[in-house]
Order: C-alpha cells, then sequence, then structure tokens
C-alpha cells in the first residue's frame, strides 16, 4: 500500500495505522466493494468493506469533526452487495457495471454534488483518462518511475502535472 518513495508512508509505520491515518484525514472516501471477490485460494478479500466499516465508524463516532464525511459506496451490480454485506442495506451503493464509464459517472456526479461545484462532463473526463493512460509510460520513464510499481501518491502526483500542463481549470 505504500513505499518509501510515497510521502504518505512513515517508515514502521503498519497497514492497518496507516489506513487509520488517512481515513482520519480524509473528509471524502469512495469505497468500491465490487472487488469482493473469492482468491484462487478460495479465500474472501475484505478489505475494501473493512475500510469502509472503518470509514462509517470514523464518521458516526469520530467526533464533530468527522461527521462531516462523505462517502461514496461503489458496487458492480445494484444489489450484489447483499450476498457478503447485507448491514448495508439502506446505503443502496452506485451501481457501475464493472465498466470505467459507469465509475466515472457516479464519482462525477457524486462530486459534485458533495462539492457543489460544477465539473466538467463524464464524456471529457473520460477521454482525458484515456489519453493520460496512454500517456502514463511516457511520463513515468520522464520522472525516474516504474509505471509498474507506482505508488499511489506518485499516480496522483503524475496526474496533478499531467492536468495542470493541459491548463484545465480544475477545482482544488
Amino acid at each position: 500500500m505504500g513505499s518509501n518513495h510515497d510521502p504518505q508512508w512513515i517508515p514502521g509505520e503498519a497497514r492497518l495505522e496507516r489506513i487509520y491515518r488517512l481515513i482520519g484525514e480524509c473528509d471524502l472516501g469512495i469505497h468500491d466493494i465490487s472487488r469482493t471477490e473469492v482468491s484462487p485460494e478460495n479465500y474472501p478479500r475484505f478489505n475494501m468493506p473493512f475500510e469502509l466499516g472503518l470509514f462509517l465508524g470514523c464518521k458516526r463516532w469520530g467526533g464533530s469533526l468527522h461527521r462531516r464525511k462523505h462517502e461514496l459506496v461503489l458496487e458492480r451490480e445494484q444489489y450484489r452487495y447483499r450476498q457478503f454485506l447485507s448491514d448495508l442495506a439502506g446505503y443502496d451503493p452506485e451501481p457501475h457495471g464493472d465498466d470505467v464509464s459507469g465509475v466515472i459517472v457516479s464519482v462525477r456526479s457524486w462530486l459534485q454534488r458533495v462539492a457543489g461545484v460544477p465539473l466538467r462532463g463524464p464524456i471529457h473526463i473520460e477521454d482525458d483518462f484515456r489519453w493520460f493512460s496512454e500517456d502514463l509510460p511516457n511520463l513515468c520513464e520522464e520522472s525516474g518511475l516504474n509505471d509498474e510499481d507506482l505508488s499511489f501518491t506518485d499516480l496522483v502526483h503524475l496526474q496533478n502535472e499531467w492536468l495542470h500542463e493541459l491548463e484545465l481549470d480544475l477545482p482544488q
């Protein structure tokens, strides 16, 4: 989840402590529980629902500072989550159809609603995403990074640089 090239990584910090810290620092949380699948060894992976639970717990019991948190829960199919996370009933996760376009539409709509600012349309965002994905290997090479082992922080940094080079008027 991090490396020594990741500014948010603290040497010796346990993965769970890092998750606690990041959740404590973030007012917005996007949780895609569609990746709750069984491994080839027949073990379920529950990291995303677990992190969602931590986020919701922080929002509920973390005091007034954390009550302002907002979460978006994404899922592949509308009611699939009921098979493994029935306690989430009433949250109605946003279905994305396991499709990048569906994710973009859901996240954009949610961000616009929560932030209350106009955002670029989903067609433009998807075009930008495709364009960035094609440029990513070159951006990594220019920055001396390996695109196969890119930390999340490095990826965000490259995205921000790329967007600012395009001179898009983006909210901060």
